[in-house]
């Protein structure tokens, strides 16, 4: 009886030690590092602990979110394994879709999809379309952003015009809302925006949104995707994803997915990015 009474509880002890506790993350794991840019996600800092605070907590593992200044940052890191994730912008995802992995795509406004925004100042009414900003002061977000930097050189390439001589004086922000700031503050005549980024500032910032107006927008795009390094585990690469999209059916992760006004995370859909490669395709770079 003795000797069934020690297994049985040398069995308990084992089970114990193998399950693991819901809600602690295991120190011993290294961390899950997920890049963010500044064009993508532009939020205040205590957004960015309480995400990974989350996702800590749902996935029992430490996560890390990685703020870089530039797209080119995050892909490199990516692809050397320093990074496992990145919530990139719609170009580098294109240009490295055969070495990045489609994790989620973020929806907003019950859909997948975004715009670039040419916007100017409130006050100034003359400028009707990108073909108005001829010697004028524009604000690009880098060189990597399709909807900051790609679309609108795409726009004057339409219309014939050079896009390194056309504008008086370029400079580049490194980020959508200060790309916005540029124009609210008169710094530039205009800029071309994230659609995403300039309408969360309307709802977060509209003293600043609001001496800005919209001249136009280009077509539907698919939006900027979470995507993961091919070093990331396919355990690692499924728990992440799962985390993610069932982040709205919990409240502490629709808070959050409300504070980033954002409706939820969707499963990959690689049909979304078409029109953006076919573009990309006719535009030389």
């Amino acid at each position: 009886m003795f000797l069934y009474l020690k297994r049985y509880v040398r069995w308990i002890a084992l089970l114990i030690f193998l399950v693991p506790v819901t809600g602690l993350a295991d120190t011993n794991t290294p961390p899950i590092r997920i890049g963010l840019a500044a064009v993508v996600l532009d939020r205040p800092g205590v957004l960015l602990d309480d995400w990974s605070d989350y996702l800590t907590k749902e996935l029992n593992q430490p996560v890390k979110f990685v703020q870089r200044r530039s797209y080119s940052e995050l892909t490199d890191e990516l692809e050397k394994g320093s990074l496992q994730a990145s919530w990139v912008c719609t170009y580098p995802y294109i240009t490295h879709r055969d070495t990045f992995r489609l994790l989620v795509i973020p929806v907003f406004k019950n859909q997948p999809i975004y715009h670039s925004y040419l916007i100017a100042s409130a006050n100034n009414n003359t400028i009707k379309d990108i073909s108005d900003l001829q010697g004028k002061v524009f604000a690009y977000t880098e060189s990597e952003s399709f909807s900051g930097y790609i679309i609108p050189r795409y726009w004057l390439e339409k219309l014939n015009f050079n896009p390194d001589s056309f504008f008086r004086m370029t400079f580049f922000t490194w980020s959508h809302k200060d790309s916005i700031i540029a124009v609210s503050d008169g710094l530039a005549d205009a800029a071309a925006v994230d659609s995403y980024v300039w309408e969360s500032m309307q709802k977060d910032f509209p003293e600043i949104v609001n001496k800005t107006r919209i001249v136009t927008q280009s077509k539907d795009f698919g939006f900027p995707p979470i995507v993961a390094g091919l070093k990331m585990t396919k355990a690692t690469f499924l728990r992440l994803q799962t985390t993610l999209i069932n982040m709205n059916r919990d409240p502490e992760g629709k808070s959050l997915l409300h504070r980033m006004h954002l409706d939820r995370f969707d499963m990959p859909d690689y049909k979304i990015y078409k029109t953006a490669i076919k573009l990309l395709e006719k535009t030389p770079q």
